[in-house]
């Protein structure tokens, strides 16, 4: 099964930025937004890029017998 490691990447990507973080900030707290920016740019677009294929999917019609 693969859930489990796929699942448990958030919590190492998560210690990973921890420390990276932790490290940028205990030099100056100026950098935080340059450290948080372009990860809330490549959310940005990805969003963008799912937008108009899923709100407008079509739904599966039910059979009726």
């Amino acid at each position: 099964m693969a859930c489990s490691p796929i699942d448990s990447f958030q919590y190492f990507g998560g210690s990973l930025a921890g420390v990276f973080l932790g490290a940028l900030l205990d030099r100056s707290w100026g950098s935080y937004f340059y450290f948080m920016a372009p990860f809330g740019l490549i959310g940005g677009v990805l969003m963008l890029s799912i937008l108009g294929k899923v709100t407008l999917a079509k739904q599966p019609r039910a059979v009726s017998t």
